[in-house]
């Protein structure tokens, strides 16, 4: 056969490539499938973008989809900061996924990716790019015209032209190919004041890690380790030097490599490293039988690492250590972080330190819209680990439900920016904050110190009365515990004063118990060591079970969170305990002789700090058990879950409770009503019911604190009452309900069941909107 026969001139391969290459027009392209692009994707395409979400992988999810599993984290911090879990739709993603999880495993992420698929399949105006990666990106005078990308699936050359993209990568690759300006590295601590920034910049990184998952069987399964893993025998590192003695079953994050490589460059180095990293502590943990994995095998590998950071785009604000640590709040704040500032070393598994350190820090902080924009690519938004931050201040940045509430905010801004024609990223951040943020409160989002202020929102215009509503009561005893070397509790005073504290009491000695009580305020929602005393007061506790009631002197108190530490002669004192959710309530411990040998550094705050909120180690398996809190009653009664306080602007607890709470009783369903004294153009009713923010992540099965079973209904100026909606079992945070009737004077919620038995009925916000908004 003659060769020239079978093989393609230029011109015909050229002709073939031009044939292959499809151009697709949206208004807005998302780059990267992870938490924040699938955020961003979502929340654009639900207020009418056309959008187009491309993914170099074949699933989505990013670190947490099915090939890499890495568990969803964010601001909650496994319940650090109270009440700080994401909403909006990264809650939407969260809770859908971890309602298939299997025993609480946080890494049961097997069907994460299809999970994800289907909220994407939803929403009709997101076409999906899988398996596309982007390769050039036509810039022209400062704007992004076109990205282009190759399918590897199919062969196909995807150009994907408009008017305003998102880079949501991970690694600013549209960015880095439009010319825009990207960090890597460490900063010198004196370029932006950082204390725990090293003395010169470097281009080390945090590593990335490998995940695996495995399953016990029953007989003893043999292993023999590869020859190009290496010997930890041989090796120091900090897995050598704190050699393990428990099982592993669901991976471990100290897998960890490639912060003195280039994770974008040297990635299959770095992979292939793991991979003799994890067969190599393997080997380690089969051979101790301290351990107990003889009879376990490997279920799982990653198929790649997960990357904690790579390049960071620089935007018109660079978010830096001082923002975190001193809880600044900026005018276009459009999103939080909690968690920790998180610095893995870059030498990863192979130093000899700690793996990481979390730095704490007072409250959760602000991210604000100036971050999550390039400052020289005018149509170009970016959410993730990508945005414009320090490598400090990323260590808190990076965790996915925090990227995921970044995307929303972009998709957000991306609709404003349309719709009010803005011709910059820059432009509508500064014209249109207010409606972005208003945009996002609206979506179930919340935003620190922003309160709604939606004038869509009729509620907010009409008065609210109720059945009547719970005092702030703690009265039914479940256990009692041991006051050890002191116990505090955090609650939300609303009567003016503070004169009696009664406390459930049992004292198992001969002799009288002296128990103290100490009032401060609280300078924040998690800072429970203030050093200011309001009023102290002193009781004998008798042997025997029963009450004690501390008398404080006359005081006067503005309606806020206070604490009351309590101390006793004799740490056998018991206090009575409850597992009932008392939402606005946080318990505390006090550890006279703090551990020296401590993870956290506290940053702005006592070190190490004597009070620590209280956790238990079961508290996503067993979410009652971490609001274990002392049963108590106040005089004057405290009465913080009023109606009212649905329709304050704020969906979750703050400093307050932020929610209307009834009891929920035999024969008789707590219902609460918003009346108009002239009728309406209602067209949605929107609920926010309580799913327990609190929890670091949404609970598998519906909590007793959310509504199962309720009725929603309206009545006209005529008279006439109708139904808005009937639901028998509700599972979501946030529900919406159209009306279909015109000039309606009232909506009444009746709560007739709430999940697991639940005794009380719980709103923390209902709106009615005068439009039927995304």
């Amino acid at each position: 056969m003659n060769p020239s026969s079978t093989n393609l001139t230029e011109a015909q391969n050229s002709v073939l490539r031009k044939t292959s290459q499809t151009t697709h027009p949206v208004d807005f392209c998302v780059v990267g499938g992870g938490m924040s692009g699938l955020c961003a994707a979502i929340a654009a395409a639900r207020r009418g973008l056309r959008v187009a979400l491309v993914q170099n992988r074949s699933m989505l999810g990013g670190n947490a989809s099915s090939e890499i599993r890495q568990n969803i984290g964010g601001a909650g911090f496994a319940g650090h900061y109270p009440d700080a879990r994401e909403g909006g739709v990264v809650d939407e993603l969260w809770s859908a996924l971890r309602r298939r999880a299997i025993n609480a495993s946080l890494n049961d992420y097997a069907e994460s990716s299809v999970v994800f698929l289907d909220r994407c399949l939803k929403e009709e105006k997101i076409t999906l790019f899988l398996n596309t990666q982007v390769d050039h990106v036509e810039v022209k005078e400062g704007r992004i015209i076109a990205v282009e990308g190759l399918q590897s699936t199919t062969g196909i050359r995807h150009r994907v032209e408009a008017r305003q993209f998102a880079d949501c990568s991970g690694d600013a690759i549209v960015a880095h190919l439009g010319g825009a300006e990207c960090r890597r590295g460490q900063e010198a601590s004196a370029e932006f004041g950082e204390s725990l920034a090293p003395a010169e910049a470097t281009m080390n990184t945090m590593g990335n890690t490998i995940l695996f998952q495995t399953e016990k069987m029953d007989v003893p399964v043999p292993w023999e380790r590869p020859d190009w893993a290496p010997d930890l025998s041989k090796l120091e590192c900090y897995w050598t030097l704190h050699e393990p003695k428990r099982t592993m079953e669901h991976g471990s994050w100290v897998f960890e490599y490639g912060g003195q490589l280039d994770t974008i460059a040297d990635a299959e180095k770095i992979h292939f490293e793991l991979l003799k990293i994890f067969y190599a502590a393997w080997d380690d943990l089969k051979s101790r039988p301290e351990c107990g994995m003889q009879n376990y095998r490997i279920s799982f590998i990653s198929a790649l690492p997960g990357k904690r950071e790579s390049r960071r785009i620089v935007g018109d604000h660079i978010l830096t250590e001082g923002d975190v640590v001193q809880t600044r709040r900026f005018p276009d704040d459009v999103a939080y972080a909690g968690w920790a500032l998180d610095l893995h070393p870059p030498e990863g598994f192979y130093g000899k330190g700690r793996p990481t350190t979390f730095h704490f820090f007072p409250e959760i902080h602000s991210i604000p819209l100036r971050s999550l924009y390039s400052k020289d690519l005018e149509n170009l938004w970016m959410a993730g680990r990508n945005i414009s931050s320090t490598h400090v201040a990323l260590g808190g940045l990076r965790l996915m439900a925090t990227c995921g509430v970044m995307g929303e905010a972009i998709g957000i801004a991306a609709a404003v920016a349309q719709r009010s024609d803005a011709s910059s990223c820059r432009t509508v951040t500064g014209s249109s904050i207010g409606t972005i943020q208003q945009e996002i409160l609206r979506s179930g989002g919340f935003i620190p110190g922003v309160v709604s202020s939606d004038p869509h929102d009729l509620a907010r215009k009409g008065s609210v009365t109720s059945s009547g509503d719970a005092p702030l009561r703690n009265a039914t005893v479940k256990d009692f515990e041991k006051i050890g070397d002191g116990v505090g509790i955090a609650f939300p005073i609303t009567g003016g004063s503070l004169e009696h504290l009664t406390l459930a009491v049992r004292n198992s000695s001969a002799a009288a118990i002296e128990l103290r009580a100490i009032l401060r305020p609280i300078k924040t929602q998690r800072d429970f060591h203030g050093e200011k005393v309001l009023t102290e007061a002193m009781v004998s506790v008798a042997p025997g079970e029963g009450e004690a009631t501390l008398r404080f002197a006359p005081n006067s108190l503005p309606e806020d969170l206070y604490m009351v530490h309590l101390h006793a002669s004799d740490p056998a004192l018991e206090l009575g305990y409850s597992e009932e959710r008392l939402t606005g309530v946080h318990a505390a411990d006090f550890k006279a002789v703090p551990e020296q040998e401590t993870w956290a550094r506290q940053l702005g705050m006592p070190e190490p700090a004597p009070w620590t909120r209280r956790f238990n180690p079961h508290r996503l398996e067993r979410p009652a058990e971490f609001h274990r809190t002392p049963c108590f009653t106040l005089f004057p009664e405290s009465s913080p879950y009023r109606a009212s306080e649905v329709i304050n602007g704020i969906n979750r607890p703050t400093r307050l409770p932020n929610l209307w709470m009834a009891p929920i009783t035999d024969g008789s369903a707590p219902w609460l009503e918003i009346a108009w004294q002239q009728p309406q153009p209602a067209r949605e009713v929107r609920l926010v019911f309580d799913t327990d923010m609190d929890l670091a992540r949404p609970s598998i099965k519906p909590l007793p604190t959310l509504v199962q079973s309720y009725l929603l209904e309206g009545r006209t100026a005529t008279g006439e009452s109708f139904v808005i909606a009937d639901v028998a079992d509700n599972g979501s945070r946030l529900a919406r309900h159209p009306v279909d009737r015109e000039g309606i004077v009232s909506v009444r919620l009746t709560v007739r069941s709430m999940h697991q038995e639940g005794t009380m009925a719980r709103l923390c916000e209902i709106r009615v909107l005068d439009e039927i908004l995304a």
